[in-house]
């Protein structure tokens, strides 16, 4: 009976060409070509996030308590724009990259 199982499981995984898995992986999900990528409301806010981890380290040495806050709010606006993202539908490769770099940047600190 293992067998049986293990055979419709394998019968119903589809072999896709890594090519075609990138593109799909990294397809663009708004619909408008014309849109400007650079003002999604997620992007808005990962420039803000950036600008926060700018003033965190700022405030670093000498106003923890300034660099905790801003810290903190970073991290939740993390959250913020992957919520905005898929709930305005404005996902994008920039987007994606722009909220990678900046976690690593903020994960510096």
């Amino acid at each position: 009976m293992a067998s049986n199982t293990n055979l419709r499981r394998r019968s119903s995984l589809h072999v896709i060409d890594a090519k075609v898995a990138v593109d799909l992986a990294t397809a663009q999900t708004y619909s408008e070509v014309s849109e400007n990528v650079f003002l999604f409301v997620p992007n808005l806010i990962g420039y803000f996030r950036i600008i926060l981890a700018g003033v965190a380290l700022h405030f670093m040495n000498y106003h923890p308590k300034y660099c905790t806050i801003a810290y903190g709010i970073s991290c939740l606006l993390d959250a913020a724009d992957g919520h905005a993202a898929r709930a305005l539908k404005q996902t994008s490769k920039f987007g994606a990259v722009l909220d990678m770099v900046t976690d690593r940047c903020v994960s510096l600190l």
